[in-house]
């Protein structure tokens, strides 16, 4: 019969079995190799073992047999001086409590049976004291500042293998709306996408075959993606925090191209596209941002103007200041088209990474 703490939540049927069966001593190698697996990466199974366990060495301690003696001792002392009689009588109780006859026949087993009576107790220790070291050392790196941040996942959009000129609108690593065709991973190539020659010129200069496509269509609905940040600390890798990096100044490096589409009125229209440290809940409000117009500078502001052509790259870098304010929770790298771009604009990234330079 399995015993859950009351103050846990059920555990899954595969833990409580292995937990028993280490109880009653009946785990194979198999098993204890999986249990020594749930136990190393699972914190919740860690504190329901350790509390089977101080179950279990209490429970056995009370139903251990026991054998308790009584002895009693008796004594009359009589006394006589200077014609008188004294009569003084004692008496003193002692009382032991020891293993029963059946476990103290062989000294060598029951020792070993005793070994095993505290082996629960002492395993039961360790793992307290292993869950409270990991929780110290969560809570430490929880306090530790970055001083990197984790490389982005699917950074230069590889992480699908496209045929040349296939578009795949999902972004694997990256946040986006899939319902819509505005955030695409391409594959370029030499093959003719939305109608035209994309990059004839820019194709051979592309450190990888794919890259990611944002788009802005006529009713100013605008492609986007986000992911989620780490940082490197010096106890490892954690969840950036917005408080985490407020005050901090974060590089990003990237390759903006500009393709060369030949398929709508629409199709040469520059674009505002913006990067930065976005809250991660709705309005999505930004802690940084950086606008950069794809277009030559004049007809609208922006913190630079490219002035990209047609089928061109160009490797940019700018900085991202944090401010945070009153903003909580996990922090988000963002890029997108901003809305008030005209429609029908186009742009690829590439290649993006994230630094702090600062301490």
């Amino acid at each position: 019969m399995s015993i859950i703490p009351s103050e846990q939540a059920p555990e899954s049927g595969e833990l409580i079995d292995l937990v028993d069966r280490y109880l009653d001593q009946r785990l194979d190698e198999a098993q204890g190799k999986k249990l020594e697996t749930l136990l190393r990466d699972d914190p919740q199974a860690r504190r329901y073992c350790a509390e089977r366990i101080r179950l279990h060495s209490e429970l056995h301690s009370l139903a251990r047999p026991l054998r308790i003696e009584i002895h009693e001792d008796r004594n009359l002392v009589i006394e006589q001086s200077g014609g008188v009689s004294t009569v003084t009588a004692r008496q003193s109780n002692r009382v032991s409590v020891a293993p029963s006859t059946a476990m103290v026949q062989n000294p060598g087993r029951n020792r070993l049976a005793a070994w095993w009576l505290l082996l629960p107790m002492v395993l039961g220790l360790a793992l307290a004291g292993w869950w409270i070291h990991s929780s110290r050392q969560d809570a430490a790196r929880q306090q530790a500042p970055p001083h990197l941040i984790a490389a982005l996942e699917n950074a230069s959009f590889e992480a699908e293998n496209l045929k040349d000129g296939e578009i795949r609108n999902s972004v694997v690593g990256w946040e986006t709306s899939t319902s819509k065709r505005h955030s695409a991973v391409v594959n370029p190539g030499k093959s003719r996408l939305s109608g035209g020659l994309h990059l004839p010129q820019t194709e051979a200069k592309l450190s990888s075959p794919q890259a990611l496509s944002l788009t802005i269509d006529r009713l100013g609905e605008a492609g986007w993606v986000r992911q989620r940040l780490y940082g490197e600390t010096a106890i490892g890798t954690k969840r950036l925090q917005l408080a985490d990096i407020d005050g901090r100044t974060i590089r990003v490096e990237m390759n903006l191209i500009r393709p060369a589409v030949e398929g709508t009125a629409y199709a040469e229209n520059d674009v505002f596209f913006y990067a930065g440290i976005q809250e991660e809940l709705r309005p999505g409000r930004k802690v940084a941002s950086y606008q950069i117009n794809t277009g030559k500078e004049g007809w609208a502001q922006a913190d630079r103007s490219l002035g990209l052509n047609n089928d061109q790259l160009v490797k940019v870098s700018f900085d991202l200041k944090v401010e945070v304010g009153e903003m909580r929770g996990d922090a988000f790298f963002v890029m997108g088209i901003a809305r008030n771009s005209p429609p029908g604009g186009e742009i690829y990234i590439d290649d993006v990474s994230l630094r702090l330079i600062d301490r």
